[in-house]
């Protein structure tokens, strides 16, 4: 939910010194709050859901399941058919999928490709406040026996991607065992992630563990910029509840989230046919 400083520091435009101070140490406060812990982050009492779907139900339209904005496809198509296909490479990806974490879900099957694949499921979103405002996301993701290295071994495969802005700055893409950004202030970042679960020490035993057949579970919390280039951005990530990604004091620009992307871009393209699905995807602020 939108800290009411915020809209009380804008609405009055001359305030007494000492009391423009305080508000200002109630923001740098509530910023700090965000990043005290470590534990992973969930929607509360107080959250505001910006998204959601668990692919329980579909209309036909592309409107999310739960009718939380609506889905930008590949084909730019959908039918009535709960089972039928939305976004997908040769019209093998489902909504309605019944292999999901409760229920049903939504999957990509990839078929072999030696070139490049891009077969998108984007969600616009709207409600966030961008310049400060945490930004939560969660899904559940699972992809038996999947093998993501091909012509481009670690950041070849993309599973989830922040548009932020126009979609041309500060995008943040999140790759099986790696990410990467582009700064406001500085070069970009394309690397695997800072740490691995506990009882992991490399990224195969990583990839091995996130292919293992179960669901897993994902979950991002961007902190835009104050301002761009203020350098007091945060981008974090949590699989399974372990802290995987933690850049503090980091270029992620001032503006919002505008959309996300599931699925995204097979660089290289998939060496072999394989299934990977997502499920429960929520966010808030």
């Amino acid at each position: 939910m939108r800290n009411p400083n915020h809209r009380w520091r804008f609405a009055l435009p001359v305030l007494p010194a000492q009391l423009a101070w305080c508000f200002a140490c109630t923001d740098v406060a509530a910023r700090a709050h965000v990043l005290a812990t470590d534990r992973e982050p969930q929607p509360g009492p107080s959250s505001t859901i910006v998204f959601q779907d668990d692919f329980e139900r579909y209309d036909g339209t592309c409107l999310s399941m739960d009718a939380r904005g609506a889905w930008n496809t590949s084909s730019g198509t959908c039918t009535s058919d709960p089972n039928e296909v939305i976004s997908a490479p040769d019209n093998t990806g489902y909504a309605g999928d019944a292999n999901g974490v409760g229920g049903r879900s939504a999957r990509f099957v990839w078929p072999v490709s030696s070139a490049e694949q891009f077969y998108p499921l984007e969600a616009p979103l709207s409600g966030f406040g961008g310049r400060g405002q945490a930004e939560y996301f969660s899904f559940w993701y699972k992809a038996p026996n999947f093998v993501y290295r091909a012509a481009f071994p670690r950041v070849g495969k993309k599973m989830f991607i922040l548009f932020v802005g126009d979609g041309s700055d500060g995008r943040v893409t999140i790759n099986p065992s790696a990410f990467s950004i582009q700064p406001s202030n500085g070069a970009k970042v394309d690397a695997e992630y800072d740490r691995w679960p506990t009882g992991i020490t490399s990224e195969d035993a990583f990839l091995a563990h996130l292919t293992d057949g179960r669901w897993h579970r994902y979950t991002i919390m961007r902190l835009p910029e104050t301002r761009d280039r203020a350098g007091d951005g945060a981008l974090r990530m949590w699989v399974d509840g372990y802290l995987v990604i933690d850049r503090q004091n980091f270029g992620t620009y001032a503006a919002r989230t505008g959309s996300i992307l599931l699925a995204g871009t097979f660089n290289g393209g998939s060496s072999k046919v394989q299934t990977e699905y997502y499920d429960n995807i929520v966010v808030w602020r």
